[in-house]
């Protein structure tokens, strides 16, 4: 599983998050030079899609998806670091987010492995090797139906290393969905045949009268 595009000959660690408090995790070793939460597209699925036009423009259609990466560079080695995102609870991660944030690389000295505390919060612990950059392959997280028509989304990546707690965070992401129709229409026609049965009596005038048949057709859209 190709899981890591590295460069450099190293490799780094992170995590994405967007907590509420942070989340505990033993003691980090080591300073990264940089890391990064990127998004890849905040949409993938355009064809007969009424409400996002691309996946460039902060605009996410409910059941669609937003992909991110994570990018890291290191000088010297970071043992034990974490990232963590946390997502609103109408969302749905990807398989990918665990599929592209466990890996092992540079024979076991850089590691990612993923664990979820919660159901809206993935934690990367992150060991990195020396001299080298990292870059994640994408992972997505869905918009779920529970997702309200405007409803936003502000990703945030915080991660930990020796040097303390710091937090990447993107521009915020707009969900929207088809406004859902609830039509009804009722309507009532004569018989297409000629009634051939009349009623007598008092209520119906002299003779009898009016059609036993009627037509009646319900539409509910």
């Amino acid at each position: 599983m190709t899981l890591i595009r590295q460069a450099a000959g190293l490799a780094v660690g992170l995590v994405l998050g967007m907590l509420a408090a942070p989340v505990a995790a033993t003691a980090a070793t080591g300073t990264f030079d940089a890391v990064s939460l990127n998004q890849v597209a905040d949409g993938y699925s355009f064809t007969n899609n009424p409400v996002d036009a691309n996946g460039t423009n902060g605009i996410v259609a409910v059941r669609d998806f937003v992909g991110f990466e994570v990018q890291a560079s290191t000088s010297g080695a970071v043992t034990g670091a974490t990232m963590t995102l946390r997502k609103p609870s109408c969302w749905v991660w990807d398989a990918t987010v665990d599929q592209n944030l466990t890996f092992s690389l540079n024979g076991g000295q850089t590691t990612g492995s993923v664990a979820h505390p919660d159901a809206d919060t993935v934690v990367v612990t992150w060991t990195q090797a020396a001299n080298g950059v990292v870059l994640t392959q994408p992972f997505r997280v869905q918009a779920g139906e529970g997702c309200a028509d405007g409803s936003t989304w502000t990703p945030e990546l915080t991660y930990s290393d020796d040097s303390g707690t710091q937090t990447r965070t993107l521009a915020p992401v707009t969900v929207r969905s088809v406004a859902s129709a609830d039509l009804s229409i009722q309507t009532v026609g004569a018989p297409a045949i000629i009634a051939n049965h009349w009623f007598a009596g008092p209520e119906f005038g002299p003779g009898g009268a009016g059609p036993a048949l009627e037509q009646r057709w319900d539409i509910r859209l």
